[in-house]
C-alpha cells in the first residue's frame, strides 16, 4: 500500500484502502469524516489515507474493529495539536444562539464532571483546564480566574471545523443581536395563576396548573413573564420584599430583599431578556444565592400546592406554615407535581397517591388496584376479580361471569350460559347442546338424544320416537308413519311384523 503515501487517490484506490482498514478523508478538510466508505458521493474528488486513530485519541476504529492504520504524511491536512478549554454552558449558549451544530465543532472531550469541554484546536488562546472560556451576562467572553477578554470571532476561528470568515461574521452578528435586548417586552403580574395557565414553557411541570398557585399569591409573590402570540416565552417568580433572613444573627438585616426565581424559557434570547430585566430592576438571582431565607408571611392549608424550586421547605409557625430555602428542621417539602406535599403535613389538603372508592381515602398507587369496570381505584380486592391479560374488574360487572368449570372469572362473551342451573362455563367440552332451544345443558337426563344425527333436543315435539327401535330421530324422511296409531317405525316391514299378530 506504499503507493498511497502522500498521494491523491482515485475513488477505486480509496475504496481499496478503506477495505484494507485505512481511514479516508477529504483533500482540504480540517476534520476527518469516517461515517461512510468511499462509495459515498462525498468522496468522489480527492481522498487521502491518514492517521485517524492518533487524531481522535484512538477511540475511533475501522470496520474491522481495529485502530485505523497509519500513513506517513497526509497531504494538505494538518492535525490540531493544541487544546482549548471552554465552559460547557458557554459553548451551549454559543451553539444555541448562533445555531451552530455539533458537527461543526472540532473534536470535544468533556472534563471536570462535564462542566468543561476540551477541544482539539490550532491555538489554545491561553486557556487551561483551570482557566477556561466563559461568558458574562453582557455577552462578553473572558478567561476564568484571569483578567483577559476574548472575542467570539477569535474563539470560533479555533473551534470550528470550517472557520469560514463569512460564517463567523454571521455567527458574531447573531450573538450581538441576542445581547441587544429590549426589556420592555417583559410584563409583571400578581395574577400568577393566569400566567401559569397561558401555555407550557421550558418543559415546566407546573404548566396549566394555575389552581396550584394560590400559595404564591398569599405570600405576596409576583411573576415576570414574556408573552407572544398567546404563548408564554419565558417566566420567573418574583420574591419582592416578602422574604426575610432565616437566622436572626445574620450580618445583613437591612435592605430590600428582591429576588428572581428560576427562569423558564423557550430560547436563550428570552432567558437573557428576563435576566437583564431583573438586573435593571434590582432583583438578584435566588437560585444563585447562598443565603437562607424564610417567607415573612405564614399560610394555612390549600387544596393543592405547587412544585417549588427554591423556597421548597416547610416549617411550622404556630398552627400555620412558612416556606424557606433552608433544609434545617423542616417538617415537609413542596416538590411534588400532583398538588400534594412530601410528608402530608397539612399544608395541602390533597394527599399523594390515588383515591380509593372502597375506603374513601388516598392510597399510594403501588398499594392500590385499578378497576377497569368503573375506572376507579380500590384498596382491597374482595369485590374484584382478575382476568388474565385484561386486568381487574368488578365481580358484579354485567360483562363478567364466574366460569364454574375453570373456577375463574371471564368475560361473558367468551363463555356459555346454562339456563337450567344458572351457571356459566368457559369450555363446552362435557356440555350438551340442544338444537331446538340453542342452549347448553350440563346434564342430558332431560334432553332427547337423536340416533340419526347424534344431536340433543329439549322439546319432545321436535323429535320423532321410533317404536320398534325405542330411540329418537331428528328427522322423519326415511321413517314409516302409521296415521291410525300416530306412530313412527323404522320401516313398513317393521310395522307389519309388529302388528301381524
Amino acid at each position: 500500500m506504499d503507493n498511497f503515501k502522500r498521494k491523491e487517490l482515485t475513488k477505486e484506490e480509496a475504496q481499496k484502502a478503506w477495505e484494507d482498514g485505512y481511514a479516508i478523508t477529504y483533500k482540504d478538510s480540517r476534520y476527518i469524516f469516517i461515517d461512510d466508505c468511499p462509495d459515498d458521493t462525498r468522496y468522489t474528488d480527492f481522498c487521502y489515507a491518514t492517521n485517524l486513530d492518533t487524531f481522535l485519541q484512538g477511540k475511533i476504529k475501522n470496520r474491522l474493529d481495529e485502530p485505523f492504520k497509519y500513513y506517513e504524511g497526509h497531504g494538505d491536512f494538518s492535525i490540531p495539536q493544541k487544546k482549548l478549554y471552554i465552559s460547557n454552558k458557554t459553548l451551549w449558549r454559543v451553539q444555541n444562539i448562533c445555531n451552530i451544530g455539533d458537527n461543526e465543532i472540532l473534536p470535544t472531550i468533556a472534563k471536570q464532571n462535564n462542566n468543561i469541554y476540551e477541544i482539539s484546536s490550532f491555538k489554545s488562546l491561553n486557556t487551561e483546564e483551570k482557566h477556561y472560556i466563559k461568558n458574562a451576562i453582557s455577552g462578553k467572553f473572558w478567561l476564568h480566574n484571569r483578567d483577559q477578554e476574548l472575542k467570539l470571532g477569535k474563539i470560533l476561528q479555533n473551534i470550528l471545523i470550517y472557520p469560514d470568515s463569512t460564517k463567523i461574521e454571521e455567527y458574531v452578528s447573531k450573538w450581538k443581536s441576542a445581547y441587544s435586548i429590549d426589556t420592555n417586552i417583559v410584563k409583571v403580574s400578581d395574577d400568577i395563576r393566569r400566567v401559569y395557565d397561558i401555555s407550557n414553557v421550558g418543559g415546566s411541570c407546573m404548566a396549566n396548573k394555575g389552581k396550584f398557585m394560590e400559595i404564591y399569591e398569599d405570600l405576596g409573590c409576583k411573576i415576570a413573564y414574556i408573552e407572544e402570540d398567546g404563548y408564554l416565552r419565558a417566566r420567573a417568580l418574583l420574591w419582592d420584599n416578602n422574604l426575610e433572613y432565616y437566622y436572626e444573627d445574620n450580618d445583613a438585616q437591612d435592605g430590600n430583599l428582591k429576588y428572581i426565581d428560576r427562569i423558564f424559557f423557550d430560547n436563550e434570547i428570552n432567558r437573557l431578556t428576563l435576566q437583564k430585566w431583573a438586573r435593571e430592576n434590582g432583583y438578584s438571582s435566588l437560585p444563585d444565592s447562598t443565603t437562607d431565607f424564610v417567607t415573612k408571611k405564614s399560610v394555612g392549608s390549600y387544596d393543592y400546592v405547587p412544585y417549588v424550586d427554591n423556597m421548597c421547605y416547610v416549617i411550622e409557625d404556630s398552627d400555620r406554615y412558612r416556606l424557606t430555602n433552608c433544609s434545617d428542621d423542616y417538617i415537609d417539602s413542596l416538590q411534588r407535581t400532583d398538588g400534594s406535599s412530601g410528608e402530608d403535613c397539612g399544608i395541602s389538603e390533597f394527599r399523594s397517591g390515588v383515591w380509593c372508592v372502597d375506603i374513601d381515602d388516598y392510597v399510594h398507587e403501588d398499594d392500590a388496584t385499578y378497576c377497569e369496570s368503573d375506572d376507579e381505584y380500590y384498596c382491597y380486592t374482595e369485590d374484584l376479580c382478575y382476568i388474565h391479560g385484561y386486568g381487574w374488574y368488578l365481580q358484579d360487572d354485567d360483562d363478567i361471569c364466574y366460569a364454574k368449570d375453570i373456577d375463574e372469572y371471564k368475560f361473558k362473551d367468551d363463555c356459555v350460559y346454562i339456563y337450567s342451573t344458572n351457571e356459566w362455563y368457559y369450555y363446552t367440552d362435557g356440555l350438551y347442546y340442544a338444537e331446538d332451544s340453542e342452549e347448553y345443558y350440563s346434564d342430558s337426563s332431560d334432553l332427547y338424544y337423536t340416533e340419526d344425527s347424534g344431536e340433543y333436543y329439549e322439546n319432545i315435539d321436535n323429535v320423532y320416537y321410533i317404536q320398534d327401535l325405542d330411540v329418537y330421530y331428528s328427522g322423519n324422511t326415511d321413517l314409516y308413519y302409521d296415521e291410525e296409531s300416530d306412530t313412527y317405525w323404522s320401516s313398513e316391514e317393521a310395522f307389519l311384523e309388529y302388528n301381524k299378530n
